[in-house]
């Protein structure tokens, strides 16, 4: 039976762990206090203050109760500040406290931010520190003042000011929490939200390594010799996101021209099919019922969930590096190639490996946590007797597993046990299926006795 054991303080993983469950908690117990409900009468119970609690630190956005309507304000500045402590991460932000206290980082700090940040072995931790909180502060300050400006044509100026923090923050963090109770519809659109919105969640998505890599290498005779010093981890992701935001966006684009976008404008089924595309990468904003998609759009929206965003980032997923990485390894021993090159460099066994487990891992409890609620819901649940919960049900779990926030209008008509598992889900993805299996396991062993090894067939 898998438990946590051995020195907290040496694994990095069971300090992340142990880190987001307590502000998990302490978020739970924060939202259940009666001065978060905006009505009274109908107060937040425990199950709805965990799941939000679990949602925001976990920068998900899925919700049982609406954010601009059941919370009060005091209730939407406690969601902000889990959602930005989750999204940038409790570790940097104690770590960046401890090493301007101390002046100095232990070995113990340097392997959590490394895992954490993707700060490489030679980097002075405090400038890495001070310039990821340096670039997220900038940048959800830009896009406070952008929206700050369009919103006030429309609503009060302070009111403005909340609204644009609020979406600026969770646009950033790839978190999905909207004051709105239909998101982002009402800017379906609008290019100053649109662009706006869908700039914060790239940002964010990107992972801090990449940000790290065009920080160090922003100076340069020429923008090809920039480049060719990038890494290639920074390389992969910038391709592979442009290639996953195109091809969702066309994919969506044509799935939906005659259904959904049909009575649109076509600057409105340009901005829709783009925006999808890039939300579906863990974001969990939306411009259009999730609805009202067809089925072909859901499982496409799947498929850029699963995916989603960069390592080491405010996103979720199985991350573009790991799907990269097993494209390229199926297609090196299609063409009989036994080493795996990209950019001119060749990469190792062991992340190839690393990239498979991931996959494994997500899908194992992706199927696992499907089959769970499908059998609750068949018990527990208002749905059970619905033929169609399998789409609807799939798109859930993916969504919580992803941490995108996106549903098909069927989280709040969930059963309590459903809910857990949701919530396990979101825990999982924000954390990794790899690190989580990391934290409860026990320490390595080496077995003192070699069998003689086999090959077993495969395919």
């Amino acid at each position: 039976m898998l438990k946590i054991s051995g020195a907290l303080a040496y694994f990095p993983a069971r300090i992340s762990f142990a880190a987001y469950a307590i502000l998990v908690l302490i978020g739970a117990a924060a939202l259940w206090h009666p001065n978060s409900s905006a009505n009274p009468e109908n107060p937040i119970t425990w199950v709805e203050a965990m799941f939000t609690s679990v949602s925001a630190c976990c920068v998900t956005g899925l919700g049982v109760r609406s954010t601009g309507h059941d919370f009060s304000t005091t209730g939407q500045i406690f969601i902000l500040a889990l959602i930005q402590i989750g999204g940038v991460g409790i570790l940097t932000l104690t770590n960046f406290l401890l090493i301007q206290v101390g002046g100095t980082a232990r070995m113990r700090e340097r392997q959590v931010l490394s895992q954490t940040l993707g700060a490489l072995g030679n980097d002075n931790l405090g400038w890495v520190l001070l310039n990821v909180l340096r670039f997220t502060l900038i940048v959800e300050g830009i896009g406070v003042l952008l929206l700050t400006l369009r919103f006030s044509f429309e609503m009060p100026f302070l009111s403005a000011v909340w609204h644009a923090m609020f979406h600026s923050v969770s646009a950033f963090c790839n978190a999905g929490f909207s004051l709105n109770d239909s998101s982002l519809i009402d800017y379906q659109g609008d290019w100053v939200v649109n662009l706006t919105i869908c700039s914060l969640i790239v940002a964010g998505g990107i992972g801090f390594p990449v940000i790290l890599d065009l920080m160090r290498h922003h100076r340069g005779t020429t923008w090809m010799e920039r480049a060719g010093n990038l890494q290639l981890h920074t390389k992969m992701i910038l391709f592979g996101t442009i290639v996953l935001i195109l091809g969702g966006a066309i994919s969506i684009f044509f799935i939906e021209y005659n259904h959904a976008l049909q009575d649109k404008p076509w600057s409105s089924k340009v901005l829709v099919s783009i925006f999808q595309s890039i939300t579906c990468r863990t974001a969990g904003f939306n411009t259009i019922d999730q609805a009202g998609l067809t089925s072909g759009s859901l499982y496409m929206s799947i498929i850029l969930m699963s995916i989603g965003g960069g390592p080491c980032s405010t996103a979720g997923g199985i991350k573009v590096t790991s799907i990269y990485m097993i494209c390229l390894k199926a297609w090196s021993r299609l063409r009989g190639q036994m080493s795996v090159t990209i950019f001119r460099r060749t990469i190792p066994q062991s992340s190839l490996d690393k990239a498979s487990t991931v996959v494994l891992f997500y899908f194992f409890i992706a199927a696992l946590a499907l089959m769970l609620v499908l059998l609750l819901e068949q018990g527990f649940g208002s749905v059970a007797r619905d033929e169609q919960l399998f789409l609807p049900a799939l798109f859930e779990v993916i969504s919580a597993l992803g941490t995108v926030g996106l549903s098909v209008n069927l989280t709040s008509s969930l059963s309590e046990p459903t809910l857990f598992v949701l919530m396990m889900l979101m825990f999982v993805g924000r954390l990794g299926p790899v690190s989580v299996f990391a934290a409860l396991s026990l320490p390595g062993r080496e077995k003192p006795l070699q069998f003689v090894s086999e090959e077993p067939l495969v395919g």
